[in-house]
């Protein structure tokens, strides 16, 4: 079973819980990176990002420990050499989601 942290605006915090959320960080005015690494200084095993945009992958893979997983699911994908960047620690697979 997963232990989940989400990310959401307070206002949502009810709502995400309700999701299945155990944790839920405020998106609007807290340092996501900052605020996970501080309560789990090791990091955690994976990050999905299905709403931050897609230039933030960088930032989020920082609290995966080494051989986590960074999954992308937001558009558009990321610039020419981001995720590269962000698998330097991490292992995972892009994925890109197309509107029609």
């Amino acid at each position: 079973m997963a232990h989940v942290i989400a990310t959401a605006r307070a206002a949502d915090e009810d709502h995400v819980r309700g999701l299945g959320a155990d944790e839920v960080i405020d998106c609007l005015t807290t340092d996501i990176v900052a605020e996970v690494s501080r309560r789990y200084p090791d990091g955690v095993d994976a990050v999905v990002n299905i709403a931050l945009p897609a230039d933030r992958l960088i930032d989020v893979s920082l609290v995966v420990r080494r051989g986590g997983r960074v999954r992308n699911a937001t558009h558009p994908a990321p610039e020419p050499g981001t995720y590269e960047r962000a698998q330097e620690h991490t292992r995972g697979k892009l994925i890109v989601v197309r509107g029609t």
